[in-house]
């Protein structure tokens, strides 16, 4: 009887020998996956608070409060009703600078519409917005698809004499939900970084962060005189398990 109390001892402490660098092993694999989960999101709210300062940039604050305090003396209701469109502008970007999930494009789509109508303001001659909306209720990294909107007015529209259009289409095919941001302006080469260093930054910006939060893809059609087509594809076998917040 004590033999066998003894050699059931053995097999335990046998056992425990063997199964102890195993669990730690374990231990130790589970807390660096808990640490790249952190580092991720920690990356991935840099990146969207790099991307709120990129949408906060001077030159439009300054540019829309020059158009409010023009309107003051001459429609002071139409500047009353900028004033409150830019207040909600800058409180909804610092809201998303603060997200580390994807927000519902419908939300972005809301938070668009409040800029460019700021937009119009500056240019209501020059520049013409165009909506084909067909699909809402899907994620997209929060101020992801507002810089491209920027990016097609301020280096598409802006760089031609007799202004042009900008128009922010979606939809979803049976694989994908797609968003797509057309201009008919300046254009670029594509093969080569753009000029404006924080122009390529931000595109750069804005792709990382579709591939990385909602597994998409961005790509760009360009060519000098003949406008620019930025298309998001963000696949639906993805967002099954990826629900909006």
């Amino acid at each position: 009887m004590e033999n066998s109390i003894g050699n059931y001892t053995i097999l335990g402490m046998m056992i425990l020998v063997v199964m102890l660098p195993i669990c730690l092993l374990f231990f130790n694999a589970n807390d660096e996956l808990e640490k790249e989960v952190l580092r991720r999101e920690k990356e991935q709210i840099e990146l969207q608070v790099s991307a709120m300062i990129s949408q906060m940039q001077p030159h439009f604050l300054y540019n829309s409060l020059s158009v409010i305090s023009a309107l003051c003396e001459k429609d002071p209701a139409l500047a009353s009703k900028a004033t409150d469109a830019f207040s909600d502008y800058l409180r909804e970007n610092i809201n998303f600078a603060n997200k580390s999930d994807p927000i519902s494009f419908s939300e972005e789509l809301s938070h668009i519409k409040v800029y460019v109508w700021l937009e119009k303001l500056r240019f209501p001659n020059k520049l013409n917005i165009e909506y084909d909306i067909k699909a809402t209720s899907f994620p997209v990294p929060a101020l992801s698809v507002q810089p491209l909107v920027e990016n097609a007015i301020k280096h598409g529209i802006c760089k031609t004499r007799s202004g042009g259009t900008v128009k922010i289409s979606s939809f979803e095919t049976d694989e994908n939900y797609n968003v797509t941001v057309s201009d008919n302006g300046a254009g670029f080469d594509v093969t080569k970084t753009a000029d404006d260093g924080r122009h390529h930054l931000g595109i750069e910006n804005t792709r990382y962060r579709i591939s990385e939060m909602v597994d998409g893809h961005l790509d760009i059609i360009s060519s000098p005189g003949n406008g620019t087509t930025v298309t998001i594809r963000i696949p639906k076998r993805k967002q099954n398990s990826n629900r909006c917040k």
